[in-house]
């Protein structure tokens, strides 16, 4: 049994999360939480406001909190020397050197986007645009991503993997968003587009576009829990790995390996 200190237990993906962990059959167990905001509604094992308060042993750490948290979380892996995996959108290029230091001494588990079938997706859209390019055919690639409308970042770090994955060799500029003011497209560039409103779990959809005829590639979540099994996937995968960084990808090439 692998034992996971949860960061940010009181979300809603973290709830998800010990959904999953309450299931006879789940290889993973939760020894302590925390969460700024607390939730009386966790039991079963021991609460804390902060990690730093955690003095609870395990084998991997879970942060599905804010990527303002991912410093301290970084901080915490590494001096307790565990590996950890980092559920949340946001991280900036500073964040992201933060995680490269800190892989030097530990293993450190990062995606955007939790759900497998969205990595899927995104290696789909690669080999899309690959294909494209080979056959000469010039299309025009947008993307939409759709989520709640209490989602605080835009666009959403799962758009900008799909962005970057078909982007892999700097062709195309990103231009966020239209408006009346916004000059024709060009060639080279990639829309995204963020909608945010209700209880959208989160859309998306990569769009190839020529005359007389588009290519969507699409995926959409219903419900939390197909991240939070990624995020259970992901604590299987990590769990002994040596130092380094690790991913989505990663994770289901040893799959399909």
């Amino acid at each position: 049994m692998i034992r996971i200190i949860l960061n940010g237990y009181a979300g809603k993906l973290g709830k998800a999360i010990r959904d999953l962990t309450e299931l006879p059959d789940c290889p993973a167990v939760i020894t302590a939480g925390a969460d700024i905001n607390g939730d009386s509604s966790a039991t079963g094992f021991p609460l804390f406001k902060t990690l730093k308060q955690c003095d609870i042993s395990a084998d991997v750490l879970v942060d599905c909190s804010h990527h303002s948290a991912t410093p301290d979380v970084l901080n915490y892996a590494v001096e307790n020397n565990i590996p950890v995996v980092i559920c949340t959108t946001g991280i900036t290029s500073d964040i992201e050197k933060l995680i490269e230091k800190a892989a030097e001494t530990i293993p450190v588990f990062h995606s955007p986007n939790m759900s497998l079938s969205v990595s899927l997706a995104v290696n789909l859209a690669k080999r899309t645009r690959n294909a494209f390019t080979a056959l000469g055919l010039d299309f025009d690639i947008e993307i939409i991503e759709e989520h709640h409308s209490g989602k605080h970042d835009a666009p959403s770090g799962t758009a900008l993997l799909f962005a970057n994955e078909i982007n892999y060799d700097g062709k195309y500029n990103y231009v966020y968003g239209r408006n009346p003011q916004s000059p024709p497209r060009t060639e080279n560039e990639i829309g995204i587009h963020a909608v945010r409103g209700g209880s959208i779990v989160g859309d998306h959809t990569v769009l190839f576009a020529q005359d007389g005829e588009t290519l969507e590639i699409k995926h959409s979540a219903s419900t939390r829990s197909v991240f939070a099994k990624g995020v259970l996937a992901a604590v299987a995968f990590i769990y002994e790995k040596k130092n380094g960084i690790y991913s989505m990808q990663n994770l289901i090439d040893a799959i399909i390996i």
